[in-house]
């Protein structure tokens, strides 16, 4: 970390799939690469203080050990359901400033509350049947209403559909 890198070099690996951890903080990253998709066996991915701006939802699901993910101080504005798909993730470090998705009244509870509603909608999107119970939200969650618009229903401004 820290070597001012733009982009990650992957031919410097020589056997990629046994990496476990990597640590790309303190670079000039401007995306999260989607070669990181070929690290299936990576427990541990910190990419803080870069410049990323999103988190490749495909690129973090073929990342199935994932245990840490460390993002913060990028400018990342969705942290992306697939998070939601990865049983093993239980420490995840994130600016909770600038981020849209999940909703704020999830964000401002703490890394673990942010885990469980990605859990709760990784699994509605999976099984079509989303239980939002618990999440102290005081406003339908934007996911909510794109499920609606999806499936052609209208969601009213109240939250109702």
């Amino acid at each position: 970390s820290g070597f001012k890198l733009r982009e990650f070099p992957f031919m410097a690996l020589s056997t990629p799939t046994t990496l476990t951890s990597l640590s790309l903080n303190k670079n000039q990253l401007g995306a999260v690469p989607p070669q990181l998709a070929a690290l299936s066996n990576l427990q541990l991915l910190s990419v803080s203080d870069n410049a990323i701006t999103e988190l490749p939802g495909r690129v973090m699901a073929a990342l199935p050990l994932l245990k840490s993910l460390s993002v913060q101080g990028n400018k990342i504005t969705v942290l992306p359901q697939e998070l939601g798909s990865l049983r093993f993730l239980e420490y995840l470090q994130f600016d909770a400033e600038g981020i849209i998705s999940p909703p704020r009244d999830v964000l401002v509870k703490s890394a673990q509350a942010v885990l469980r509603y990605l859990r709760k909608v990784w699994g509605g999107r999976c099984s079509g049947v989303l239980d939002l119970t618990d999440c102290d939200l005081t406003e339908l969650p934007e996911e909510v209403t794109r499920w609606a618009a999806i499936e052609g229903e209208e969601v009213d401004e109240g939250g109702g559909v």
